[in-house]
């Protein structure tokens, strides 16, 4: 696309005639942004960042923060970057939708989980409406935007030892999960898994490490937990193995670590073998996994209701999800999108990743692709409200220990096509200049290396001159 730049001369006159000359007053704060731009393309960051500077302080114009933010991100200075981005969304300065993407991969760099997803949401609340508000018809939206995956996934350092760590599940302002190391008390552990919580701090890195509540705690496996806000109660699934034998129990949320909980067993109509529980966001629909008879085989994924405070006769969620090996670990987000971990779909090996839409009829499971799975174990997925952020458990090589939990960002987010940004300055890409007199007659200037041009302007006459670049 060409995009036409137009200059309005007036009075301009031949240098022979002694009429009086009019020059063009300039910005001196544009100046200082051409210059900084100049040094940004040579990867002299640090000096560009000295213009930008000067270009706010003479003209307060918010551009040249915009273009600093860019600097320093490329330093690898992320505070003053975000600091940059805080002083103009505290502004006036319209921030164009696609740096608000950019400020909040900005926050999740820097470790702000809960900026990144309040930014990353209002980019997708804008996006939404400039195509449903504005546009209309599908063509023109494609047009408009293009869809982007964006795959992030991370070993979360800060939870991870030697030992074995898995299930993840964020609760609140903390993320549960279950663990073989060493109990806080000191005690050697006993190879048994127990639930261990870990804090967000600010909304950002995970800190401190605790134990979720002493008395939820056994000796035998804690692994998969879950909870309803809505009822007020935790569901956690125990096993004299980690993948079989399951028992789950249901108690009160607790509010301390030193709660004493009243754990009772939990069963379905005559289900006994229940565990890693998934709750809708009303809490009145299971998933979970049982081996009861009937099954396709192995571990299955069953569904159940809530009904006048009893759950109806479990459901198996059927063939197109239910394989002959093992389907474990169910999660539903968004009462819609369940994700789930099975050795029977196609793979890359081991246990994999896998997602299926429940609102489509038929649906079958996605693959969450080679950027998430390996040729190892991957499994126990879950995610936050917002869908924007998930860990998971994985044995793969390079982590801390015998399994790790990785953080993942999992994004389907659309991006206008770079076509309809405005770009930085670039160099004509054609020779033609032209320029328009008042009386309709058209010049045609041939630029000499696409740097200048001759003309010989007559006096007191108007142009009007267009440049295609």
């Amino acid at each position: 696309m060409r995009a036409l730049i137009t200059i309005i001369l007036f009075g301009l006159i031949n240098n022979i005639c002694n009429s009086q000359v009019e020059f063009p007053t300039y910005d001196a704060a544009n100046i200082f942004i051409e210059k900084g731009d100049h040094y940004f393309d040579h990867n002299n960051f640090k000096k560009a960042i000295v213009y930008y500077n000067i270009a706010f302080e003479q003209d307060g114009d918010y551009a040249a923060i915009l273009k600093k933010a860019d600097a320093y991100t490329a330093l690898g200075y992320l505070d003053q970057a975000i600091e940059c981005y805080q002083i103009l969304l505290k502004s006036d300065f319209k921030v164009q939708d696609r740096y608000l993407l950019k400020y909040a991969f900005l926050l999740l760099k820097n470790n702000d989980i809960k900026g990144f997803e309040k930014w990353l949401d209002k980019y997708n609340r804008n996006v939404h409406s400039d195509i449903y508000d504005y546009v209309h018809g599908v063509e023109i939206r494609k047009k408009m935007y293009y869809d982007s995956s964006i795959i992030i996934v991370e070993n979360e350092s800060d939870l991870n030892t030697p030992e074995s760590e898995i299930c993840p599940a964020i609760y609140k302002n903390k993320v549960l999960f279950a663990s073989t190391r060493k109990n806080l008390s000191g005690n050697a552990g006993n190879n048994f898994y127990n639930i261990f919580s870990a804090s967000f701090i600010k909304g950002g890195p995970l800190g401190k490490i605790n134990l979720f509540n002493k008395s939820l705690n056994s000796e035998l496996n804690e692994s998969s937990i879950c909870y309803s806000d809505n009822t007020n109660n935790l569901y956690v699934t125990r096993s004299s193995a980690l993948n079989a034998n399951f028992k789950a129990y249901i108690t009160n949320i607790p509010t301390d670590i030193n709660d004493i909980l009243a754990l009772k067993e939990f069963s379905i109509d005559g289900f006994n073998t229940i565990g890693h529980i998934s709750l809708n966001s009303q809490g009145n629909k299971m998933y979970f996994v049982s081996d009861a008879m009937g099954g396709s085989g192995g571990m299955d994924i069953y569904s159940s209701i809530l009904v006048n405070g009893n759950w109806s006769k479990p459901v198996n969620l059927g063939a197109n999800i239910n394989s002959d090996k093992d389907e474990m670990y169910p999660f539903i987000l968004n009462d819609s999108l369940l994700f789930f971990t099975s050795s029977g779909h196609n793979g890359f090996g081991g246990f994999d990743l896998f997602s299926v839409n429940l609102n489509k009829v038929n649906s079958s499971p996605k693959n969450l692709g080679n950027k998430v799975n390996t040729k190892y174990d991957e499994f126990s997925l879950s995610f936050s409200p917002s869908g924007l952020t998930g860990y998971f458990a994985s044995n793969r090589p390079g982590g801390f220990g015998k399994e790790d939990i990785y953080r993942l960002h999992y994004l389907n987010v659309k991006k206008k096509h770079a076509y309809l940004y405005q770009k930085r300055k670039s160099e004509p890409e054609g020779k033609d200049i032209i320029l328009y007199l008042s009386d309709g007659k058209e010049y045609n200037i041939i630029s000499e290396g696409n740097t200048g041009f001759n003309f010989g302007f007559l006096p007191h006459e108007p142009y009007k001159m267009v440049i295609r670049h």
